[in-house]
């Protein structure tokens, strides 16, 4: 069995969004189990892919020191997301097991309305001045943490946003061009305390990868894509599509990954988690 667990843990780490998806259909229990076992930068990629409701009775089935060493590995946003899923007791408890600058960005987030934009931004998105060269981008972008999904945010002199530059602008373009003058201004941004449904109406039929969110003075929160959207829904990838054609081939992909794999992590997960039949030495 340790090489179907040498496995497991390979589908895991390269994979972890199916791997969470197939976790969702066991009990909170069971899966809390696996995810002690799989250390907490690989558990917090899983339980980051779950969705959030399942993702809170997951944390709370863990042993709190465990439970403490795996939301150190979480971002901002998976945080919030399980935050607004857990007791306030529970909620402050975890926002205390932040550093300081990641509890901040959690808080941001809670501050707004579940069922609004702000409140499922990702504000990871990277922002950059108008007056900024191509070469600046370039290297902002090599240099990211977390690399930009499609595009770059542009802001104008007041920190207010002005547009958006596709990443793949940054190839076409000089070094020395301005992002200022090469961004669509035409992309119409979305207040955070906007409703959910307006996000689903900008998606439906698009080919949109995101959609900007400002705050009330018109800066960036950062971005939603569809598949916080359809975390926010709780809906299946083919609900909120990213457009026709692309929406179907992800769910394609998805679910012939789920179904390739499943057989095995449910066997490695049967082990760390043996029936009572089993506790109990009926089945040898």
């Amino acid at each position: 069995m340790a090489d179907g667990e040498a496995l497991a843990w390979a589908f895991v780490e390269a994979h972890p969004r199916e791997a969470a998806r197939t976790l969702e259909g066991l009990p909170a229990p069971q899966v809390a189990v696996v995810l002690a076992s799989l250390g907490p930068e690989r558990a917090a990629s899983v339980l980051t892919g779950m969705l959030p409701r399942h993702a809170a009775d997951c944390l709370q089935a863990l042993e709190r020191p465990v439970a403490k060493r795996l939301v150190g590995c979480l971002e901002a946003v998976a945080v919030a997301d399980i935050a607004r899923n857990l007791p306030e007791d529970r909620c402050q408890e975890l926002l205390g097991w932040l550093r300081p600058g990641r509890r901040a960005g959690a808080g941001l987030l809670l501050a707004y309305p579940q069922d609004t934009l702000g409140a499922w931004v990702d504000p990871r998105a990277m922002s950059l001045r108008g007056d900024a060269t191509v070469a600046w981008a370039r290297k902002a972008v090599r240099l990211a943490e977390v690399p930009p999904q499609g595009e770059l945010l542009i802001v104008d002199e007041d920190g207010c946003l002005a547009g958006m530059v596709a990443l793949a602008a940054l190839l076409r373009c000089d070094s020395e061009v301005r992002l200022g003058t090469i961004l669509e201004p035409d992309r119409s941004a979305f207040p955070a305390r906007a409703d959910l449904s307006r996000a689903a109406e900008a998606f439906a039929g698009s080919d949109r990868r995101s959609l900007p969110v400002v705050d009330h003075r018109g800066r960036p929160l950062g971005v939603l894509s569809p598949a916080r959207l359809r975390q926010a829904l709780g809906r299946s990838p083919e609900e909120v599509r990213t457009g026709p054609e692309v929406g179907s081939a992800m769910g394609e992909i998805g679910a012939t990954l789920g179904s390739a794999w499943a057989g095995l992590l449910r066997a490695w997960w049967d082990l760390l988690t043996p029936s009572a039949s089993d506790r109990t030495g009926s089945r040898r």
